[in-house]
Parts: C-alpha cells; sequence; structure tokens
C-alpha cells in the first residue's frame, strides 16, 4: 500500500515553502528598488498566503459537507471563489526626487 498521508503532507510542505519564497523574491525585488515598505509587505503576504489558501479550501469543504448534510445532491455553490488580483502597495516617494 502507498502511504498516501506522508506524500499528502510533503506536496503541501512544498506549497507553502513555495508561497513563502514568492513573497521573499518578490520583496527583494522591492527592496531592490528602495521601497522598504513596500518590501515588508511583499514578504508578509508571501507568508500569510499558505494560511489564506488553507482558509478558503476549508471553507470550499464546509459548503461541500453542509450540501452533502441536506441531501439534494447539489453542490451549494458551483460559483469559484474569487481572490482580487493582488494590487502594488502604493508607497509615498521620498520628498525631493
Amino acid at each position: 500500500m502507498i502511504p498516501l498521508v506522508p506524500f499528502l503532507l510533503a506536496a503541501g510542505q512544498i506549497a507553502a515553502g513555495a508561497q513563502i519564497a514568492r513573497g521573499i523574491v518578490r520583496g527583494a525585488g522591492e527592496l531592490a528598488r528602495g521601497r522598504t515598505a513596500a518590501a515588508v509587505v511583499e514578504v508578509a503576504d508571501g507568508c500569510v498566503a499558505p494560511l489564506r489558501l488553507a482558509g478558503e479550501q476549508l471553507g470550499s469543504l464546509g459548503r461541500d459537507i453542509l450540501a452533502a448534510v441536506l441531501g439534494n445532491g447539489e453542490p451549494l455553490d458551483r460559483t469559484p471563489i474569487v481572490v482580487p488580483p493582488r494590487q502594488k502597495p502604493r508607497v509615498a516617494e521620498p520628498a525631493g526626487n
């Protein structure tokens, strides 16, 4: 039998690590441009991304469980959860430029 749980845990760790790494890379790019506040926001966003994704998936699971309990066989909502596109943080430019 294939040990499925360790495989799933490893896949989840890889996905979460990639999301965090993306935030760090975006933050480094902002820092290279001299926008320290935007860099902090990007790194924080990368660190929170796995939690945000987990919340979205748990919400979808909750809707599926509720649909199963209601017993009509139809999902409650087929509309995907749409996360608005990321917007670049607005950081004031230093005076004198």
